[in-house]
């Protein structure tokens, strides 16, 4: 498959590498003027510009901070770092979080936070309760929905 060079003669090359330096994205600069964004990081390589490429997490322009929310409205919280992330193995829920800054520790792969109110968004340290998984089915009569901490 042969790309023809005169893609890049229709363009105004200064008005792409200028929506391209405001966007800071090779996808929304290849909406803009109608050329794939793999076109887009070839008009930049010629003009001296470094194509950005998998930028994750605070890399990518789009960032928010980390802090997002599962299908259930929990919120969990970008932390790569965390030796027992909770979901997509880089996200820890809050609740987790706000409770290992009050034991000072880290919490084991053992034990749950309960949330006393049963509002899994109600994430005050005064709502939030210490228990093995054990102690947590008992206490849910069988059924609960339980964080999945990667093993």
């Amino acid at each position: 498959m042969t790309i023809s060079k005169n893609i890049y003669r229709k363009h105004n090359y200064q008005a792409i590498i200028e929506h391209y330096k405001k966007s800071k994205s090779q996808t929304e600069t290849g909406k803009a003027f109608n050329i794939h964004k793999t076109h887009i990081c070839q008009i930049l390589k010629r003009h001296g510009i470094k194509c950005l490429r998998n930028q994750s997490g605070k890399n990518n322009p789009h960032w928010k901070g980390g802090k997002i929310f599962d299908g259930h409205g929990r919120k969990i919280i970008y932390m790569p770092e965390h030796p027992y992330p909770s979901f997509c193995k880089i996200y820890v829920y809050e609740y987790r979080l706000i409770m290992e800054k009050k034991l000072g520790r880290y919490l084991t792969k053992d034990e749950v936070v309960h949330h006393i109110d049963g509002d899994h968004t109600n994430n005050a340290i005064e709502n939030l309760q210490i228990m093995s998984q054990a102690e947590h089915l008992k206490l849910h009569g069988g059924y609960f929905i339980r964080d999945k901490v990667n093993k």
